[in-house]
C-alpha cells in the first residue's frame, strides 16, 4: 500500500511538503483536538489509529463537531494502523505502521508527528496524603466490583484514586469512578 507521499521505490524521497503531519494513536479527545488545531492552521494532516475508528475513547458527543470539521478539511484518516516506528531522516520522519488484520507494514514520511500516548497520572497529592489516610489509599476492587461498600476504618478520612489521578483518564470516567466508590456510602 502507498500512502500519499510515499515513496514508490525503497530510499526514494517524497515530494517536499512543509506542512504535513501525522497524528498517531487518534483514539483520544487530545488527538481529535490536536488534529483540529493543526488543520485550522492549514497543515497537511493524517490521524493514524490503530482502533477500527477514529475517537474509540471519546465521548460521542465530543466526536461529531471534531468529525465535521476534519472532514471539512480534508483531514485524512487511517483506522487499524499500529505506529510501529519512527525515524528522523533528512529533516523529516519516516513513520512505519503496521496494519492490525494483516500485519502488513508500509512507511511513509512527514515534517512533524504527533503522538497521542495518554498522560501520566496526576497522583502527587494523592501520594502526600496516603500515609495520613485510614485506608492507606487502597480500595477493594472485589467489593467495588459486587457494588458494595468499601471497608471502614478507625477515625480519619478515606482516600481513593479516581479519574486522571489512576492514569490516562477523562472526566467522565473520573464520574463514573466516584459514583461507584460513593453510591453505598
Amino acid at each position: 500500500m502507498t500512502w500519499p507521499g510515499t515513496p514508490a521505490t525503497a530510499g526514494a524521497r517524497p515530494t517536499p511538503s512543509p506542512r504535513r503531519t501525522s497524528t498517531a494513536g487518534a483514539c483520544t479527545t487530545t488527538a481529535l483536538a490536536v488534529a483540529d488545531l493543526l488543520s485550522e492552521k492549514g497543515a497537511e494532516v493524517t490521524l493514524n489509529t490503530q482502533d477500527a475508528h477514529i475517537g474509540a475513547e471519546a465521548m460521542r458527543l465530543e466526536i461529531s463537531p471534531f468529525m465535521k470539521r476534519l472532514y471539512e478539511r480534508g483531514v485524512k484518516m487511517a483506522v487499524d494502523q499500529e505506529l510501529i516506528a519512527a525515524h528522523a531522516e533528512d529533516r523529516q520522519a519516516r513513520v512505519t505502521v503496521r496494519t492490525m488484520h494483516t500485519t502488513k507494514s508500509s512507511e511513509y514520511f512527514v515534517d512533524h508527528l504527533v503522538v497521542e500516548a495518554g498522560t501520566l497520572p496526576n497522583d502527587g497529592l494523592f501520594y502526600e496524603l496516603k500515609e495520613e489516610s485510614a485506608n492507606n489509599g487502597i480500595l477493594d476492587l472485589d467489593l467495588l466490583a459486587k457494588g458494595l461498600a468499601q471497608p471502614e476504618h478507625d477515625a480519619g478520612f478515606h482516600l481513593y484514586r479516581v479519574g486522571d489521578v489512576s492514569g490516562s483518564r477523562d472526566i467522565h470516567c473520573a464520574m463514573l469512578d466516584a459514583l461507584r466508590l460513593c453510591a453505598q456510602m
